[in-house]
């Protein structure tokens, strides 16, 4: 009877052994064969920053629009977030470091105008027409953020440069504020060069782009910053000084742009 009990017992276990082995094996086929999925490719490069604190006390006189929105996100408990959407206009190529990118320059004033942090989000598309920027699904993106205030630059050189045209490039900003409008909605700040290029003929020609951009941020009921009266004055008649390939601001250009933004969104100072 011993001996039975014995038999039994070494049976059961291997059965044991052999259901766990083929457990085993059974997991190492499921991963060996597992479809790998491609990683997606996408031309934005989200890009979250978080400005240092502010070391200026905030005046409550002169609040702008853009101030009590953001103010109101700090008195619900809230960091606000900035969203900014635009082209190589918004991260110049020639502005090596990003803390004189004209974005970071507002971002700090903003907070200086708060008296606390924000946190910025990038969707920035070198070298990229509106026509990509609704291709990429840009406006779910910033949805994700659930941005306080958006701003956005319409990409105007890179939508003549594809000669997407005018009309077109009126339409898709529409399309792009009307996915922003739906409720929650941020503030939305559009921005545009009336227009900075130094060819004549293209500067005319952008022109009608920069038009088409207007019409369609008023028709949505969105600001619009123009810049471009402030950068022709900082240049005092060389454009080239600030916009060194015609197109891209410098340094000294990009310090420009954030002054005319911060009188803008801020308030002048």
């Amino acid at each position: 009877m011993g001996n039975n009990r014995g038999r039994a017992s070494s049976n059961t276990a291997a059965k044991i052994a052999l259901a766990v082995m083929g457990v085993v094996v059974a997991v190492l086929v499921v991963l060996t064969f597992k479809p790998v999925t491609p990683a997606p490719t996408s031309t934005v490069r989200p890009v979250s920053r978080t400005a240092p604190w502010p070391t200026a006390s905030v005046s409550t006189q002169n609040t702008s629009v853009v101030v009590a929105r953001l103010q109101q996100a700090q008195a619900e408990g809230r960091r606000p977030v900035v969203s900014v959407i635009g082209s190589s206009l918004v991260e110049s190529p020639k502005v090596p470091k990003f803390e004189n990118q004209w974005v970071w320059q507002v971002i700090l004033s903003l907070q200086q105008a708060t008296g606390g942090q924000l946190t910025l989000k990038m969707h920035s598309f070198p070298g990229t027409a509106l026509t990509k920027i609704v291709q990429e699904g840009v406006v779910a993106q910033v949805r994700v953020d659930k941005p306080d205030l958006v701003i956005f630059e319409a990409s105007d050189p890179n939508n003549l440069g594809q000669n997407i045209g005018p009309d077109e490039a009126g339409r898709l900003v529409g399309q792009v504020l009307s996915g922003l409008s739906e409720k929650p909605a941020p503030l939305v700040v559009g921005f545009v060069g009336s227009p900075l290029v130094v060819d004549k003929h293209n500067g005319e020609t952008l022109a009608n782009y920069v038009a088409a951009d207007v019409l369609a941020f008023k028709n949505a009921k969105v600001s619009v910053c123009d810049v471009g009266p402030a950068m022709v004055k900082a240049a005092a008649g060389n454009l080239m000084s600030i916009l060194p390939d015609g197109v891209h601001p410098n340094v000294a250009g990009s310090l420009a742009w954030a002054s005319a933004a911060n009188d803008c969104l801020v308030g002048p100072q």
